[in-house]
């Protein structure tokens, strides 16, 4: 809730649109975000952006652990 309020007020003084690409924007070419992603994505959790685990893990720590080491 805080960030939306933040980045809200940012696009009232013009410094971010919601169509902007995160991408570019972050500078994050390269990364498996998708290049198409846009703020307005990221605001309403409907970039593309897959689960990595699953909550229902059997481990989740180690399900956890081998994620923070690929990447």
């Amino acid at each position: 809730m805080f960030t939306t309020a933040a980045i809200m007020q940012l696009i009232e003084v013009r410094k971010i649109d919601l169509d902007m690409r995160v991408v570019e924007y972050l500078e994050l070419k390269g990364t498996k975000l998708p290049p198409e992603a846009t703020v307005y994505n990221m605001l309403t959790m409907t970039s593309g952006i897959a689960a990595w685990i699953s909550e229902d893990a059997e481990d989740f720590n180690a399900e956890w652990a081998k994620l923070c080491r690929e990447h």
